[in-house]
C-alpha cells in the first residue's frame, strides 16, 4: 500500500510542477494581475456590454417599427375591401378596431365630379400618420 500512495503522491507533485512551471511562462513569472490589466479587462468587457445592449435595442426598436406598418397596411386594406364592397355613399362607416389598439382609421371622402369619389384611408398611432392611401370609387349605373 505504501507504493500505491507514494505513487499517486509522486504523480500529483509532479502534476502540480507543470501547473506551476505553466503558469510562470504564461504569466511571465507574476503572480497576479496589475490594476492596469484589470482595469483594461474591466473596460473592454464594458465596451462588448454597450455595443449588444445597443445592438438590442436598436433591433426591438426596428422589429416595433416593422410590426406597427404590418398593422398599419392591414387595416387600410380591411377599410378599402369594406368601402369596395358597400353601395356608393357620401360618407363611410370606419370598420371596428378592437378597444385595446393603439390605431386610428380615418375615411375622408371628397366627391371630384357626379358619380365619383376620391376616397382616402388614413391610418394614425400615436398621433404619427403612418399609412395614407387613395382610392376612386364611383357610382355605376
Amino acid at each position: 500500500m505504501t507504493t500505491v500512495g507514494g505513487g499517486l503522491h509522486r504523480r500529483v507533485a509532479r502534476l502540480t510542477g507543470a501547473l506551476r512551471r505553466l503558469s510562470a511562462v504564461l504569466l511571465g513569472n507574476e503572480r497576479g494581475a496589475t490594476l492596469v490589466e484589470v482595469a483594461v479587462a474591466v473596460a473592454l468587457v464594458a465596451v462588448v456590454v454597450t455595443v449588444l445592449l445597443n445592438g438590442a435595442t436598436t433591433h426591438a426598436m426596428a422589429t416595433r417599427s416593422v410590426d406597427g406598418n404590418s398593422v398599419a397596411i392591414q387595416l387600410a386594406r380591411t377599410q378599402l375591401e369594406d368601402i369596395k364592397a358597400s353601395a356608393y355613399l357620401a360618407a363611410y362607416p370606419v370598420t371596428a378596431i378592437p378597444p385595446s389598439a393603439e390605431y386610428v382609421v380615418s375615411v375622408g371622402v371628397v366627391v371630384e365630379q357626379p358619380n365619383l369619389e376620391r376616397v382616402t384611408v388614413t391610418v394614425t398611432r400615436s398621433g404619427a400618420t403612418l399609412l395614407a392611401v387613395e382610392m376612386y370609387k364611383a357610382n355605376l349605373p
